[in-house]
């Protein structure tokens, strides 16, 4: 997957989120994640004093090596707090064994929506 800066991320306020992006190659097929981590955050802004969040593979991200599948995972208790900000950048990176330095897989903006049934 080449890298895109372009998705934008619909998350309620409150509410928890949870979002799947699969990996493919050339050919389509998954990439196999069998030696990779991931690591994600989401900022209000660029600069280290406006993270939200960050999630790896220990906490906020599964993997499903097989389908090439990465799931990002954030809980209302993070995501309440999004009502402090409308919108905000969030990124993917990865690593595999054979290479120790994180590379950006996937990113973009999110953008905070509000609940509308209570």
């Amino acid at each position: 997957m080449p890298t895109r800066d372009d998705i934008l991320l619909k998350i309620e306020i409150g509410a928890p989120f949870s979002k799947t992006f699969r990996w493919k190659n050339k050919f389509r097929e998954p990439i196999i994640l069998t030696g990779y981590q991931f690591r994600s955050q989401f900022r209000s802004n660029l600069g280290t004093e406006n993270i939200l969040c960050t999630l790896d593979t220990n906490e906020g991200i599964t993997v499903n090596s097989g389908l090439g599948e990465i799931t990002i995972h954030i809980p209302p208790e993070i995501t309440s707090t999004l009502n402090q900000y409308s919108s905000g950048l969030w990124s993917i990176e990865y690593c595999n064994q054979e290479d120790a330095h994180f590379k950006k897989l996937i990113g973009g903006r999110w953008q905070a929506e509000i609940e509308v049934t209570v």
